[in-house]
């Protein structure tokens, strides 16, 4: 096998489809930041990946 497959929405090329790095810039210079500042930035994107989540399931 030559890695896992996608069997959906081929083609199909969404903002969720989307490089991590380009979906959440923020995140391309965390090491940068300060500690508080960082955190803040994890809080951010995990509370925008916990609503994508919420979102997909209902």
């Amino acid at each position: 096998m030559n890695g896992p497959s996608n069997d959906t929405d081929e083609g199909a090329d969404t903002e969720d489809d989307a490089p991590i790095a380009q979906r959440y810039p923020e995140l391309a210079d965390i090491d940068r930041l300060s500690d508080d500042r960082k955190l803040e930035v994890y809080r951010s994107v995990l509370a925008s990946l916990q609503r994508e989540l919420d979102s997909s399931r209902g």
